[in-house]
Parts: structure tokens; sequence; C-alpha cells
């Protein structure tokens, strides 16, 4: 999995947070995170896997949203039992966790879709949540900028927007 920030890293917020389970930050393990993953905050304020059920009154693990900015294996991480976040709405980015088989388009609304397959074969594990087209009354998170079959890394790029549900 893969994320490049277009923005500066400089302009970007970001946190370090304690998992919920450290298998999170275990590379070894199937339940690892990686750079570009979605994850969502336990009643307790630490990251745990995202659920996709977008809905206007997300349940604990199902937001707010935020992309992990640790790389798979990172040694800090490993030892602190901390991930760190983008916690920014304001940024721009690629990634290859987003949903393949559809087709996209400039302007898209994007939302959380959990068990899909990744973009650009990602690791052929279909358990991830991914960006895909936001459907009505579903938490939009970010604006599709440019797509998966323009962009010279094949990844979908978008724009982090502040949540809102779309109408």
């Amino acid at each position: 999995m893969a994320l490049d920030l277009l923005t500066p890293v400089s302009d970007v917020h970001r946190r370090d947070i304690i998992v919920s389970d450290t298998n999170m930050v275990d590379p070894d393990h199937a339940d690892h995170v990686k750079a570009g993953e979605w994850i969502g905050l336990d009643e307790n304020g630490q990251a745990q896997a995202a659920a996709d059920d977008m809905t206007t009154n997300p349940a604990p693990g199902e937001g707010p949203f935020y992309q992990v900015f640790s790389q798979k294996g990172d040694s800090a991480a490993q030892a602190l039992g901390k991930i760190t976040i983008i916690m920014s709405n304001d940024y721009e980015a690629e990634t290859d966790m987003f949903k393949t088989g559809v087709t996209w388009a400039i302007g898209d609304e994007l939302t959380l879709e959990e068990a899909a397959d990744t973009g650009m074969s990602g690791t052929g594990d279909d358990t991830r949540v991914v960006l895909q087209q936001a459907s009505t009354n579903q938490i939009v998170i970010g604006v599709l900028t440019m797509t998966p079959a323009v962009t010279p890394s094949g990844k979908l790029r978008f724009h982090r927007v502040s949540p809102y549900t779309k109408k």
C-alpha cells in the first residue's frame, strides 16, 4: 500500500496515536496497517481498523477517519505501539487504496468501503478499507482530483476534505 502526499508534509498535521491492538504495528501479522490505510478511533481514542458503515452517526471505529502515515515495518511504531496518522482535512495525495473495477471521474465524492480489492493489485488483500464513490447519505471524506488511468503512478489522486454527508 502506498500514500504519496502532494501537499508539503510540513503543512500537514500529523499525530502519533496508540493502537488498540499491537498486531496493527506487527509487520508479520495479517492485521498490520500500512501507509494510506484508513483507521477509526475506539471508545478510548485509540486507533482501530476503520469499519465501512459510513452513515451520518458513525459508531466507534466508524469515524472520525484518519489516514495512516506510518510505513509498514516502522520500528518506532512497533516499539511505541503507536502509528502516525494525518489529522488534517485539507491535503492532496495519491493512494493505491481505492476500489478496483470502478469508472472514476474527476470530482467524484469519495467515501470508504471495507473488504474491497485494492487498486494496483496492492497486496491482493480484500479486507482493507479503501476509497470508493460516495452514494446518497454516505459520509464524504474526499474528492477525486485525478483518475488512476491518468496519474503517472497509476494511483488515485484525491483532495481530503472535512467530512460531510452527501445528500
